[in-house]
């Protein structure tokens, strides 16, 4: 029998108080944050006073088209505010994160999917400009580091380095050296959108609606459908269990929703209403450098 775990929402920032409830697979004590963007909020999940009891909270509103979430290093939450061409950068303070937020970057072409790198340099996709900035540390006016992508929605980094992108036109997956050289990672996808890696360098791919799947692709190429139904899976992560958590936006239906799937590919979801587009887990990146043995990074 699987055992769950319930999660009680509640909402702190950005409007009137909601309750609902998620059901999170498993039966390990969850101890790592987990943050979802939808059109105008950032969502919390965190742990509760038992193992059985979990609490949401509402982390920030106001966001215009919350495209893409990502941590760096020192635990400063960074947010794509798609519509506004805008970066948002939720500061850690003592390890508390601050939900006000303070502008990054501006004057961006469509910033969506982002990922660093184990220098601490922050990759943004822009999907209509086909292209990847490139931010350095403690400096907010990018550059561009590659061009000539199509319709990038998903950025991931492997062990080694190398950054991936989803092309949604097209159904590839451009792999990008540290020295910028780049080849076809993977072709034959249904517009793909979310990417993230597991434990074992296992690369994920979530196909966006109508096709609703998440394929797995092997270090050497090799293809499998790992999950199906999933009504317009956005963006993905996995925690430090390795369940994969998958931002499902409900295009159908309206009603998006956080969708986890454990190792033994068991799925269990919460409804978050309105249209879910990303999400991320609180202290996964570092946990990922650790376990391919990038301590020397941070």
């Amino acid at each position: 029998m699987i055992k769950m775990k319930i999660l009680n929402i509640s909402r702190f920032v950005g409007g009137t108080i909601c309750t609902g409830a998620m059901l999170l697979g498993g039966s390990d004590i969850f101890a790592q944050n987990i943050f979802v963007g939808d059109w105008v909020n950032i969502f919390e999940f965190s742990p509760g006073k038992s193992p059985t009891t979990f609490n949401q909270s509402t982390f920030s509103g106001g966001q215009d088209y919350a495209r893409c979430l990502a941590f760096d290093s020192a635990g400063n939450l960074f947010e794509a505010d798609c519509y506004s061409g805008q970066i948002f950068e939720f500061m850690n303070t003592g390890g508390t994160l601050n939900s006000s937020a303070v502008r990054f970057a501006y004057g961006l072409n469509n910033p969506g999917a982002m990922a660093f790198d184990k220098k601490g340099n922050l990759f943004v996709a822009s999907d209509i400009g086909n292209f990847i900035y490139e931010f350095t540390p403690g400096n907010s006016t990018p550059a561009i580091y590659v061009t000539g992508l199509n319709s990038p929605q998903g950025l991931a980094f492997d062990s080694g380095g190398n950054l991936y992108a989803a092309n949604w036109v097209g159904g590839t997956i451009t792999k990008i050296t540290p020295q910028k050289a780049e080849s076809t990672f993977a072709s034959g996808l249904n517009q793909p959108c979310g990417l993230a890696f597991d434990a074992a360098g296992n690369l994920y791919v979530a196909n966006t609606s109508p096709f609703d799947t998440i394929t797995e692709i092997t270090p050497d190429g090799v293809q499998s459908t790992y999950a199906t139904g999933l009504n317009n899976p956005q963006q993905i992560a996995f925690d430090g269990r390795g369940d994969l958590f998958v931002a499902v936006n409900g295009v159908r239906n309206y009603t998006g929703n956080l969708t986890e799937i454990a190792p033994n590919k068991s799925e269990t979801v919460t409804a978050i209403y309105g249209s879910t587009l990303s999400v991320v887990v609180q202290g996964q990146e570092l946990q990922v450098r650790k376990r391919h043995h990038w301590y020397h990074l941070w």
